[in-house]
């Protein structure tokens, strides 16, 4: 299952215990985990230990670098945390490296090494065949032109400068993270 959230808003995030909650229940000893595109993959072993019980949630936040590397508040995401690891189901960092990320929002697909391209995008054609599915165009129009928007004028993309940080950029830096 998969399940969206507007990030600002705090009743998604009792939406997602609530989900957490009931999917675990329905699932019973069926292993089931939940992906987090807030935290990026080479923080994975602070999961590892979240998800055993071995650090807190400060140290949780600490550890995956929270307050420099996602812009909502931790505070709003804890229930969702904690809510996950009572009820055994493992967190796992689905982002990209920030690095990765800037590098694609100035320089394009290009600007991946090959270890990245092999990591990244285990199945290259599908990702290019991407963009021509139907309605592609449409939810890239509707959705990720505004989200460029959005973070563009709040600064938190590679550049301020649409010449350098364009749209086709983010896009592909969008889809990349997606992909990984």
């Amino acid at each position: 299952a998969v399940l969206g959230e507007h990030h600002p808003d705090l009743a998604d995030k009792q939406l997602e215990v609530d989900f957490i909650n009931a999917f675990a229940r329905a699932k019973g000893s069926k292993r089931v985990s939940l992906g987090l595109e807030m935290v990026e993959q080479p923080f994975q072993p602070v999961l590892d230990a979240f998800n055993q019980g071995e650090i807190d949630l400060d140290q949780f936040k600490k550890g995956v670098q929270w307050s420099k590397r996602w812009g909502w508040p931790f505070s709003r995401y804890a229930p969702v945390f904690e809510a996950a690891r009572a009820n055994g189901m493992p967190l796992v960092a689905l982002e990209t490296p920030t690095g990765l990320r800037l590098r694609v929002q100035l320089r394009g697909l290009e600007a991946i090494t090959p270890e990245e391209r092999a990591r990244y995008l285990p199945d290259p054609l599908a990702f290019a065949a991407a963009p021509l599915q139907p309605g592609f165009q449409s939810y890239s129009n509707m959705l990720m032109q505004s989200s460029y928007e959005d973070l563009l004028a709040a600064g938190m993309l590679a550049s301020t400068d649409r010449s350098v940080a364009t749209p086709v950029n983010f896009l592909a830096s969008q889809m990349l993270r997606d992909e990984a």
